[in-house]
């Protein structure tokens, strides 16, 4: 790559990682609100209104909009997190990492005993899966090609059942950020399969199934799982949020259900309300 290419792509992760600190610090903080404050701690049932709509998929390898962010951070994990209401990186599906001195190699250890919503094993084997999934899916106008994935990742080696590599083409001070970012949370090889033995095309991104919620999004390691998605149009209606008795965090979530209805605008929100 050339240097001009390099400082490119560099200056473009910078605006995409800021960004998603943002909406990860908002979302994260959404999520664990309810284990904080005394009065939302007792409802078992949250109901949100909102004028917003999943663009395009909840699929990583190639939603790029606000509010399918916010599903995918609930539907899914990554390695790394911000701590909620900090700048600060710690560790989600990753219980630590090291990096060389040439900041080309990133090492994640990983916990044991996590477990995709459907009842299998998070592995190594399931990080490099993702990421080599979500880079040669390579959607246009999806993130992986957006932000640069294939620039900045060379390859990911699995070390161990629980440990995996990642070896990277110029050193990137902000690859820990591109950990925590949703579109880089973990997929589950059951329902992110590729379509032929070729490899995976944009034709394996995972579209929307109406009446079908489960295979309508590829995730399954977070602390919601969704329980119902419906749209009209292009446009949803109402998406229901359910508590993962898998989520490897046994504390959270503290709202069992959570449930989200679109309205056409501000002005039938507020006669709702």
């Amino acid at each position: 790559m050339k240097i001009k290419d390099v400082k490119a792509v560099s200056r473009l992760v910078i605006v995409v990682v800021i960004i998603a600190v943002l909406l990860i610090a908002g979302v994260a903080a959404g999520l664990f609100y309810t284990s904080t404050h005394p009065s939302a701690a007792k409802k078992d049932t949250l109901i949100i209104g909102t004028t917003d709509s999943v663009e395009t998929t909840l699929d990583p390898a190639d939603a790029y909009d606000f509010f399918g962010w916010e599903i995918i951070e609930s539907l899914s994990a990554g390695l790394v997190m911000y701590q909620p209401g900090t700048d600060k990186i710690v560790g989600d599906l990753a219980t630590s990492w090291t990096t060389s001195a040439d900041g080309l190699h990133w090492t994640f250890d990983l916990r044991h005993g996590v477990h995709f919503d459907n009842g299998s094993e998070f592995t190594a084997n399931s990080v490099k899966y993702s990421f080599d999934r979500n880079i040669q899916i390579n959607d246009p106008d999806g993130p992986y090609v957006g932000i640069g994935y294939s620039d900045i990742i060379k390859d990911i080696t699995v070390n161990s059942p629980y440990e995996v590599e990642f070896n990277l083409k110029i050193p990137f001070a902000a690859f820990l950020s591109l950990m925590a970012s949703q579109c880089s949370c973990i997929v589950d090889p059951q329902y992110a399969k590729m379509s032929n033995a070729s490899g995976w095309s944009i034709n394996d991104v995972v579209q929307y199934k109406a009446g079908d919620p489960r295979t309508s999004n590829p995730m399954g390691l977070g602390p919601y799982k969704l329980s119902a998605w419906d749209r009209t149009a292009g446009k949803d209606t109402e998406i229901d949020l359910t508590a993962n008795s898998n989520y490897w965090n046994s504390s959270l979530p503290a709202t069992k259900n959570i449930i989200i209805k679109m309205y056409a605008d501000q002005s039938a929100l507020a006669m709702a309300i």
